[in-house]
């Protein structure tokens, strides 16, 4: 197969995946992030109440330290089991090598707080984990170092001298003008020994280390295929981002193909990173485009199965392209996908599962109509309508202040000119509504308001019976966290 026929069959396999731009999982996953951050729904009318209940915050605030506490209340997140006697000090240094790994070389609290919070909002959640070999350059400046310091920092070879400076030792400049003050320097005589210099010496060190990398990927930039496999994992999966050239050539690609992509000039306008930055001040800005090595690319990282030496057996293979027209930049044979997801409610042979955030929508939009329905109640008692006629001056009845004036023409009393119109009180039709849909949105996700604190209408209940409840939802509650260990937390241990 030629790189032609690679670049086809690899645009159709991203054209054709889940999670892109425009797509119903991506549609969704905005939606769920602008429910979160009590977005307007939309159907607001100006000068009636707007308020915006936050269910689907509650809800995954509320679980997340639950699931994460069993995670992060140990030194030990993982252990390899030996398979016999002889395999047990083995398995003891994987343990301690893989949690060390994950807990200090990588900053794994804040991996496993983004990653299952992630999970909880938008269906799926994924990590990468891979080996990396980057360049890391830095730049050093020294001053005053002698001969033998100087050829030990200038030797190595990913030293780069930028600036050398060169000047006389000053300790020893004395010395030198009292030998050629008592002749021993004269032309003929004894000579004097080779003066000391200290040297000032900018340099650039590039260095390139090994080291196991871990880090939590935005829903929005994995696309995996429609099709599944038997265990339920995507035949196709691709880390789709956009990188800075500079990045690429940390990452080792050669500077002559990097400067020949193409940047990228569109905005990335996907809904689900729009939604994700809410704020506007927190939106990306594009003023670091005029430096070339701050432009942007499209970058692709695939991993998909293709019988690319056409042997009749499709082999896995890792496959990255940049570009619009997916220049291939690497193609290789690959042994295991580093990019981990992960669902909250599985479903059967499915790779997209459900979450808790999804399935309590419906009650955070109905429970802010009801409570607009009773603000907006509120404001029409405490402020009602009022109905006059042309004895009224209209100036003197818009003029609210406490004790003022109303004047009124004619010789009839002034209710007969002047009367507010009544409005009905709603509230005690609107309470047992908004405690049925707590109800609602309780029983979908099992967590209960009995584990968030003492609930005062409840206290007349049995013991027996808070406890059954607050069991049921622990049981869902732990489904979850269980469902985390096997699909993400143990592969990743393996991977690593």
């Amino acid at each position: 197969m030629d790189d032609k026929a690679l670049k086809g069959l690899l645009r159709v396999h991203i054209d054709a995946s889940v999670g892109g731009e425009g797509g119903e999982v991506a549609d969704t996953r905005a939606k769920v992030l602008d429910y979160y951050y009590g977005e307007p729904l939309g159907d607001e009318i100006e000068g009636q109440s707007q308020y915006v209940s936050t269910d689907v915050l509650d809800t995954i605030d509320s679980v997340l330290p639950e699931i994460l506490a069993p995670f992060v209340m140990t030194e030990q997140l993982a252990e390899f089991k030996p398979e016999g006697k002889e395999d047990e000090e083995a398995a003891k240094q994987a343990s301690d090598y893989n949690n060390y790994i994950f807990l200090r070389d990588n900053p794994g609290f804040e991996i496993l707080q983004d990653w299952f919070k992630g999970a909880l909002l938008e269906i799926n959640a994924y990590v990468k984990a891979w080996w990396d070999e980057s360049e890391k350059t830095s730049v050093y400046e020294y001053e005053d170092l002698s001969k033998a310091q100087w050829i030990q920092i200038t030797t190595p070879d990913e030293v780069e001298v930028l600036e050398h400076t060169e000047k006389p030792d000053p300790a020893f400049k004395d010395i030198a003008a009292q030998f050629e003050a008592i002749g021993l320097a004269m032309p003929g005589g004894p000579q004097l020994p080779e003066m000391p210099t200290l040297h000032d010496v900018k340099i650039r060190r590039t260095r390139k280390k090994g080291r196991v990398r871990i880090e939590t990927c935005p829903s929005e930039e994995i696309l995996v295929s429609r099709k599944k496999k038997k265990n339920g994992d995507p035949y196709f999966i691709c880390h789709a981002r956009r990188i800075t050239k500079s990045e690429l050539l940390e990452m080792g690609f050669p500077k002559k193909t990097i400067e020949d992509l193409p940047a990228t000039s569109e905005t990335d306008q996907k809904q689900e990173k729009i939604s994700r930055n809410n704020r506007d001040d927190e939106w990306p800005s594009d003023d670091t485009m005029a430096d070339p090595s701050m432009q942007e690319v499209d970058f692709y990282e695939a991993y998909f199965a293709v019988d690319y030496d056409d042997d009749g057996t499709a082999e896995y293979r890792k496959i990255q392209a940049a570009g619009p027209d997916l220049e291939i930049l690497t193609n290789e044979e690959w042994d295991e996908c580093p990019i981990i997801g992960i669902t909250p409610i599985r479903m059967p042979h499915k790779f997209m599962g459900r979450t808790p955030a999804e399935i309590v929508q419906d009650v955070q939009r109905i429970k802010s109509t009801l409570i607009r329905a009773v603000l907006n109640n509120l404001y029409n008692l405490n402020n009602a309508r009022t109905a006059y006629n042309d004895n009224v001056s209209v100036e003197d009845l818009l003029d609210r202040r406490v004790g003022g004036l109303v004047k009124v023409e004619g010789t009839l009393p002034p209710e007969a000119s002047i009367y507010e119109m009544s409005t009905q009180p709603i509230g005690q039709f609107i309470q047992p509504l908004l405690e049925y849909f707590d109800q609602v949105r309780e029983t979908r996700t099992g967590i209960f308001r009995y584990e968030q604190g003492l609930d005062s209408n409840k206290l007349h209940d049995t013991a027996a019976g808070i406890n059954i409840l607050v069991g049921k939802a622990q049981e869902r509650v732990q489904l979850i966290a269980r469902n985390f260990a096997e699909m993400g937390v143990k592969p990743l241990m393996g991977l690593i």
